[in-house]
């Protein structure tokens, strides 16, 4: 998350550096007499302005793919309020900043849902309308209006951003769980004593993960024989006795080693 943050930071300071190529129009700004002065000045760039508001919204969206941290997020309301209140400073459009709220409703819609990057392309058309006409409001009171290539240049990144972290969110959703009893499965086990036949099976008591647990199987279990586990019905396993060859196998794909 950390290297997410530091990414932003980067991005934000050498876009920076490209300021001619991402406004036209801009006009100079005379020095101030006190150091708040010269902060407000500096967030009422339109430019600057649009970088924290899609920095932002982005920490915010990196925060909702993997929660449990607080510094993307924290970072993300920071740089949004920096933002807004560079906005309440100068005349801006409030259709555009409509249309990038609805750009960045898209992007959440990609990482929740898996559209296969739509959501997230027509989010990155509406959020590019959205920033060329954010500081137009049709009377020359902006003091600037980004270009087609800065508009650009801050869209496709956050789409290329939105994306990856969309097929990581997509990854984990997909991943088997390995927590709880379900780790079980495909695990070994050790006969605690003899099975006794029952209702065509045989049932007793089996080892595993430090806790004794019922057991059944369909074949004859002897008292310390290694088991595998192949299903869990409630709190009873299914388990199946296994040979040294199938144990020495079992060891080698998955790791499981008997638990006594």
């Amino acid at each position: 998350m950390r290297k997410v943050v530091a990414t932003m930071f980067g991005i934000m300071l050498a876009l920076s550096a490209f300021r001619p190529i991402f406004a036209q129009s801009v006009t100079s700004v005379t020095a101030q007499e006190t150091v708040v002065d010269q902060f407000v000045a500096a967030l009422s760039n339109p430019l600057l302005i649009s970088i924290l508001l899609v920095l932002g919204v982005l920490a915010l969206l990196a925060e909702m793919s993997a929660p449990g941290g607080f510094v993307a997020g924290l970072v993300g309301v920071i740089m949004i309020g920096m933002a807004l209140f560079g906005l309440s400073q100068i005349s801006a459009n409030w259709l555009g900043l409509g249309l990038i709220v609805l750009a960045f409703i898209l992007f959440v819609l990609e990482l929740k849902t898996p559209t296969l990057g739509a959501a997230g392309f027509i989010g990155a058309i509406i959020l590019f309308a959205g920033l060329l006409i954010l500081f137009n409001t049709g009377t020359g009171e902006y003091i600037a209006q980004l270009s087609l290539i800065g508009a650009a240049l801050i869209a496709v990144p956050a789409l290329i951003f939105v994306l990856f972290i969309a097929r990581l969110a997509a990854k984990e959703r997909r991943r088997k769980p390995i927590t709880g009893q379900e780790q079980l499965i495909g695990k070994t086990a050790k006969a605690r004593k003899d099975f006794a036949p029952r209702d065509g099976a045989f049932v007793g008591q089996a080892s595993a993960l430090g806790e004794i647990w019922k057991a059944r199987s369909a074949e004859p279990v002897r008292n310390g024989d290694i088991l595998l586990v192949t299903a869990l019905d409630g709190l009873t396993l299914e388990v199946t006795p296994v040979d040294e060859v199938t144990k020495k196998t079992i060891k080698e794909t998955n790791g499981a080693q008997p638990v006594a």
